[in-house]
């Protein structure tokens, strides 16, 4: 990243124009990279949080403990589980606004 932050001082020097066009590319590949990873992450809560309510038991079974957990059942496990599902779409939703927004904030960038 040094590196590049370097390159990029350096080009700005000799083309202004240029150098902003590298930056706002580097920044839409992270926002890129951002969304696919929180859409990931959402996915992942997702289907964890369907387990739990498949199961009516959380941690559902199958589950790796790093410690002894107590067992939530039926009503609580439920409640849990739609916890992580609404967890899930905020996380969706951050995967989808956050890159846009990102995005819409380098447009304006190349704008006079």
């Amino acid at each position: 990243m040094r590196r590049f932050v370097a390159d990029l001082r350096e080009l700005a020097r000799e083309d202004p124009d240029l150098a902003v066009e590298h930056a706002a590319l580097a920044i839409k590949l992270i926002a890129l990279t951002l969304g696919v990873t929180l859409a990931g992450v959402a996915v992942w809560i997702a289907r964890f949080s369907l387990r739990i309510g498949r199961a009516s038991r959380f941690p559902p079974p199958g589950t790796a403990l790093i410690r002894e957990t107590r067992v939530l059942t039926d009503a609580q496990a439920q409640a849990r589980a739609r916890l992580g599902m609404m967890l899930a779409a905020l996380v969706a939703v951050a995967a989808v606004a956050l890159p846009t927004y990102l995005w819409h904030i380098i447009s304006l960038l190349g704008q006079p």
